[in-house]
């Protein structure tokens, strides 16, 4: 097995200035209003941007079904990178999850706007099957389309 069968990419450019697009990316305010993709409704329930910290947000449908995210932050280089994981909880404690991924979001500044490249790794092939089969293009690049028009208003 290649990494390429256990690795998801997305990227896209976002028209607004780096702090704004970092500032976005890491106050939960913000983030509850572009993480999911209309009509459902994200709501940031624990949030403590250091390496270790928990993250918590409850995804919440039109219907009434919803989920919880839990998660971990990794590394945080402010205006740069920030990395995550379903893998872990809080204090760095191994945790149960739906599908474990870490996330590599990096940001790069160019004449166009930010580069916003994210690298989704999974422990196997099935995984990573399986999230692109639940609609991580269709999500993620709908969810990125909403950062950008919402940095914008910043």
């Amino acid at each position: 097995m290649n990494n390429d069968q256990m690795e998801l990419n997305i990227s896209r450019t976002i028209r607004a200035p780096l702090p704004t697009v970092w500032e976005a990316l890491t106050i939960p305010r913000h983030i509850e209003e572009w993480l999911c993709p209309k009509p459902w409704q994200a709501r940031i329930k624990e949030f403590e941007l250091k390496p270790g910290g928990a993250y918590c947000t409850q995804m919440d449908g039109p219907d009434g079904e919803g989920h919880f995210v839990p998660g971990c932050f990794l590394e945080i280089v402010p205006m740069e990178r920030l990395v995550t994981t379903t893998c872990l909880s809080g204090g760095w404690r191994p945790a149960e999850c739906f599908i474990g991924i870490t996330s590599i979001v990096t940001l790069s500044d160019t004449a166009d706007g930010i580069i916003y490249a994210a690298r989704v790794l999974h422990k196997d092939a099935e995984d990573c099957k399986r999230h692109l089969e639940m609609g991580f293009e269709g999500g993620w690049g709908t969810m990125l389309e909403q950062l950008d028009a919402y940095a914008q208003t910043l």
